[in-house]
């Protein structure tokens, strides 16, 4: 079973986007995104949405060039 955590460093690391750059994206702190994709903590009910809308694809928005 894949867990959110690695769901998330997978979608940063296949896009080359940093912890904060996916934090701003998901209006959290750089902090909380990195204590979840760390297992640190396990983010509330009403983050998830946002996560799983940053990491559900490349947003078409925020795509620069060289990524």
């Amino acid at each position: 079973m894949i867990r959110l955590a690695d769901d998330m460093l997978n979608w940063r690391l296949t896009y080359r986007v940093t912890q904060a750059e996916a934090a701003q994206l998901a209006n959290v702190s750089v902090r909380s995104w990195g204590n979840w994709e760390r297992e640190r903590f396990r983010p509330k009910e009403d983050n998830y949405h946002a996560i799983y809308w940053v990491i559900s694809g490349p947003p078409h928005w925020w795509a620069r060039p060289g990524r």
